[in-house]
This record gives structure tokens, sequence and C-alpha cells, in this order.
């Protein structure tokens, strides 16, 4: 009889057992659930780099097209861009001819709309989170003849953490208020040769 109380002793498994593989289960299916947000964050954040160099260069195009004294002097924005701070033009450039000054104007509120990520009747568009850009056209003055150089950032809230500084140009502090711990930008620069 003990031979066989012996045998019914190990057949099945102990609670013991079924605990430990339980836990152990439990810790790999969180580690899988946790390699897989942080996949999308980082997809999400790549994401959004993507649209901000596009709608960077899309400006900077803007201005490659209208690279006038009077059009760079209005593109040299001292202020954040933003469809907040941004008034609308006084013309649609898009259906009438436009002086330089008149284009420039268009073209930072068409930008300023394009960068938002709601637009003003809430509805959700293609744009960033928060987003914010400026301009500087350097000389701030320049001839026509001479070389201008602009460069663009874009700033929005992204997730994780932020950055507070451009490869090899220093603290970008461009349109920093508010953004918090997770601001992104991206930093584009070009020269043009100023037309008359």
């Amino acid at each position: 009889m003990s031979h066989r109380a012996a045998r019914t002793a190990q057949q099945g498994f102990a609670l013991l057992e079924v605990l430990v593989t339980l836990v152990l289960l439990t810790m790999g299916t969180l580690g899988v659930v946790g390699l897989l947000l942080h996949a999308r964050q980082a997809n999400e954040q790549s994401l959004a780099y993507t649209r901000a160099t596009l709608l960077a260069e899309g400006m900077l195009e803007r201005i490659r097209a209208n690279p006038t004294a009077a059009g760079l002097a209005i593109y040299s924005a001292p202020a954040p861009i933003s469809p907040a701070t941004t008034a609308p033009p006084g013309s649609d450039c898009r259906t009438g001819n436009c002086t330089p000054a008149q284009l420039a104007h268009f073209d930072l509120y068409d930008w300023a709309q394009h960068i938002a990520s709601r637009d003003t009747s809430g509805q959700q568009q293609d744009g960033l989170p928060g987003a914010r850009g400026c301009i500087t056209i350097r000389p701030a003055d320049p001839e026509p003849g001479t070389m201008a150089q602009a460069t663009i950032v874009l700033a929005w809230q992204g997730t994780g953490g932020g950055r507070t500084a451009a490869p090899d140009e220093g603290p970008v502090n461009c349109a920093s208020d508010g953004l918090g711990a997770g601001r992104q930008f991206v930093a584009l620069t070009t020269g043009y040769v100023v037309d008359t």
C-alpha cells in the first residue's frame, strides 16, 4: 500500500507549481506588453519627426519661391508662428496675383494652419500637437543680389524625453514656452540669393 500511496501523491501538479507557472507567464506577458507600448511610442515619435521635417521643408520651399527683400522681411517672424498668433492674410494668393509681401503673409498664415494638429473648427488634421515655428533670416535686411540664410525651427509637444539643443547650433529656444519636458523640434537651414 505504501507503494500505491506514493504513486497517487506524484500524479498531477501541485498547487505551488501552478502558482509559479502563472507568475512566470504573467511576468513574460507584461514584458511583451511593455515592449509593444514602447515600440508604438517610438513609431509615433518617428512619424511626428517625419511630419515636422516635411512641414519645415515646405516652408523653406515657399521662401525659395519668394526670395525678395520685401518677402524675406515678413518671413523673418519675430514671434513664434502658430494658428493662434498668425493673423489671416488680406488676400488669398492661390486665386489671384499678390505682391511679394502679400504672398509672404499668405504663406505664414497657411503654414501656421498646416502645422496645427487641429483646425479652427476643432477637427483633427495632420499637424503636430502644440506646434510652433520660428523663422530667422540672416542678415536681417538682405540687399538684392546678396545671399541670405533662412533657418526654420518647428517645435511641438512630443512624448517621452524632450530635446533642448540642436546639433551644432547650441540651445534652440524657439517656442519653448508651455511645451514642457516632451518638447521636440526640427531645425532646417538653407541659403537664398535675394531677388529684387
